[in-house]
């Protein structure tokens, strides 16, 4: 729950209630038509904490106890009323306050009240007014230097962003927010926050970070004892395992979570545990009982003005429908979910949304429809960077151009699907048992010992009385040995923990190296498909040319990074695998062009190898896009390679091509590939001219290198 959490010991007036006196406007201080529909549970808060009230000379105790009835009732009518009564009653005091002590105290009261305004607006799904609210109240607790109310409201913007798919500054928001609580001991917000960014965890796919911090969120809710809490928790972890497809384990959280909710009389928390019920059901295709779960949560969530969650019912009720072959009743529940969700400006269930509707139309043959929805759907998916969403569009796309005709946008479709369906799947770590054996090996020869030195004082004892001097000296001697045999399978032991630990780390740091690469990998995928599918809905030649030179120099980039990558040793690059690489990617017309290589063995470390590739990338491009179009002769490109001194790299590019007017000047040229060529060239500290016009273009390229070779 959002709304900040203030304890009221309300349980010693729980016996009177508004059924057994009534109660006039002064008593209740708020006009009572708000309260003419209030639910037995709030009618007894709301009497008992007007009894604290009424009963009270001291104003903190007073403004505890309307926090109180805000804080402890879920009826929006009973809370706001109440919260609205606290807000005017603060701002109409304050004007006239000069007490520091008393001033603090109704400017935290005031922040409390202007929380929970936030709160009341993002239920109902106004972001921007909910980001606004919580944002005064934040400037209210840094300047009264209240740390808990400071790491609440920055909670609560991180959920704001959350929901409008900014992950970035949720993270943020959530981090700052988790420092505050820890350094005040805040004991039930640092679970929410630990919560909230195992949730950015699970968003983006990382299970296991996710259960972590969920596992440690519900240990400390547990401790606090707080069955609401513990309710949350079991859900989101339930959740992880939804994700993971271990329905059994799923549902075990869920019906836990539920079971906690009803005897709490919850209904928030019921209608989440039927929703992802209703996903257990789902995934197991078993449609009837998914529907009516979802249907369920759906009307709890109405009723409580939760649109959010409401779109999200209604998405998955016509996902059901689309799975089940009636695409009809699946198009009217989506389109209701996507209205909600335009109408509150939730980005991903807008996503969600158009992407159930793109495969609706395309099953009932309306393919053009289906393309323009599923294309708006890549489009947020790229802009919230949600992985899935980009996928599942991009795979849609691809069938509706198949069935279009359209193969070549097919194909591009196709292969940006691919490059976000391939991602490393983490496994928990195994449980090391070797080292589990040993340590039973080392309790077993202890016992053995133990028991042996025992036998032999007892055998000495019985032999001979007499020998009660020599049965010492062999008592006290086994139990030397048996200190030192201790003591060194002690220390074997450390040594052998010691060992395993360093392996762990070692391999570690490796599977997050490898991690690293891939995501570099999938990014310049990510970025080429993206160009491509651009370049695709565009007719403008020079547009097109101009991505053309984009796509080329990511390419020349990705080669650097693919060589490094299936290098163990990433500290060089060979200059002369790296350029046979880089021509063989060009796939030049053997009847129109002829390569030639001559390069010695050269490494370069990797600081100049990226600027070196784009300069080589750029330059042969150069080559290949002003040969002659019509004329017969074959261009000749040729690349020369040789070492100058130790430390000293000569780098030739040719051609056979028109070359130059006498007069060009390289320094002085306005093409964008040239002045990208003169920046890389002064970032590594080189030198570049041209060496003839007439005969073609040849360009010298001079740099410098720490690596001997």
């Amino acid at each position: 729950m959002l709304r900040i959490k203030l304890l009221v010991g309300i349980s010693q007036f729980l016996a009177i209630s508004f059924g057994q006196k009534p109660t006039p406007n002064e008593f209740l201080l708020v006009d009572s038509v708000f309260l003419e529909k209030i639910s037995l549970q709030d009618e007894q808060i709301v009497d008992s904490c007007l009894n604290i009230y009424h009963n009270s000379n001291l104003e903190s105790v007073k403004l505890e106890a309307v926090s109180g009835i805000v804080e402890l009732c879920s009826g929006i009518s009973v809370w706001t009323s109440y919260n609205q009564w606290l807000f005017e009653y603060t701002s109409t005091n304050l004007e006239m306050e000069n007490d520091v002590s008393r001033k603090r105290r109704l400017l935290l009261a005031q922040a409390d009240a202007i929380n929970n305004f936030g709160f009341y607006f993002q239920i109902y799904g106004e972001l921007d007014s909910a980001l606004i609210e919580y944002e005064k109240s934040l400037l209210i607790y840094e300047k009264a230097g209240d740390q808990i109310g400071s790491g609440n409201c920055l909670n609560n913007i991180g959920s704001i962003y959350y929901y409008r798919g900014d992950i970035y500054h949720a993270v943020r928001y959530y981090q700052r927010s988790l420092g505050k609580r820890i350094l005040v001991g805040d004991q039930r917000g640092v679970a929410n926050s630990l919560n909230n960014i195992g949730l950015i965890f699970q968003e983006e796919g990382d299970i296991t970070n996710a259960l972590s911090y969920y596992n440690k969120s519900l240990i400390i809710r547990e401790r606090l004892g707080d069955p609401e809490l513990i309710s949350t928790q079991l859900n989101n972890i339930g959740l992880c395992y939804l994700i993971l497809n271990e329905n059994i384990e799923a549902e075990f959280y869920f019906n836990r979570s539920l079971e906690i909710d009803s005897k709490q009389n919850y209904q928030t928390g019921i209608a989440y545990s039927y929703f992802n019920l209703g996903r257990c059901f789902h995934n197991e295709n078993s449609f009837g009982k998914a529907l009516e779960k979802y249907h369920l949560s759906n009307e709890i969530f109405i009723r409580e003005g939760n649109k959010i969650e409401s779109g999200n019912c209604l998405a998955a009720i016509g996902q059901v429908y689309t799975e089940s072959g009636q695409d009809k009743m699946a198009i009217e529940y989506l389109e209701k979910s996507l209205h909600i969700h335009l109408e509150v400006n939730f980005n991903d269930g807008i996503c969600q949304a158009y992407e159930g509707l793109s495969k609706s139309y395309l099953n009932i043959g309306k393919l053009d429809l289906a393309k323009e929805l599923a294309e708006k759907s890549l489009e947020i998916a790229v802009e919230i960077g949600y992985v899935n969403r980009i996928k599942n569009a991009a795979h849609t796309l691809f069938e509706i151009n198949e069935k279009s005709g359209n193969i070549k946008a097919a194909l591009a479709n196709f292969q940006l699907f691919k490059v976000m369906s391939d991602s490393i799947i983490q496994e928990d770590a195994k449980k090391n048992f070797e080292l589990n054996r040993a340590a039973i090996t080392y309790e077993q020869k202890l016992t053995f010992q133990k028991k042996q030195s025992e036998q032999s004082i007892k055998y000495l004892e019985e032999k001979d009385a007499s020998q009660q001097k020599t049965i010492y000296f062999i008592a006290l001697f086994l139990i030397v040995i048996f200190a030192l045999s201790t003591l060194l399978a002690f220390r074997l032991r450390r040594n052998f923990l010691q060992k395993k630990e360093i392996e762990r780390q070692h391999s570690e740091k490796e599977i997050l190296l490898k991690e690293i690469h891939h995501r570099v990998k999938n990014s310049l995928q990510i970025t080429t498909s993206i160009i491509r599918l651009q370049k695709l809905s565009l007719s403008n030649e020079e547009a097109i040319s101009a991505l053309e030179n984009s796509e080329a120099r990511i390419a020349a980039i990705a080669l650097v990074h693919k060589l490094l990558y299936l290098d163990t040793e990433i500290k060089s690059i060979d200059l002369n695998e790296y350029l046979k690489e880089l021509l063989n990617n060009f796939g030049l017309n053997s009847q129109r062009f002829s390569l030639d290589l001559n390069c010695e063995a050269i490494q370069i470390e990797t600081d100049v190898a990226t600027p070196i590739a784009i300069v080589c990338s750029e330059l042969i491009s150069n080559s290949v896009k002003h040969a002659p179009s019509n004329s017969e002769e074959v261009i000749n490109i040729r690349i020369d390679a040789s070492i100058i001194s130790n430390d000293e790299i000569k780098l030739c590019i040719s051609d056979s091509g028109k070359g130059f007017t006498p007069d060009y000047e390289i320094e002085n040229s306005n093409g964008l590939g040239f002045e990208i060529i003169l920046a890389l060239i002064d970032q590594i500290d080189g030198k570049i001219k041209r060496i003839r016009s007439n005969e073609g273009a040849e360009f010298e390229i001079q740099f410098k290198t720490h690596i001997r070779n």
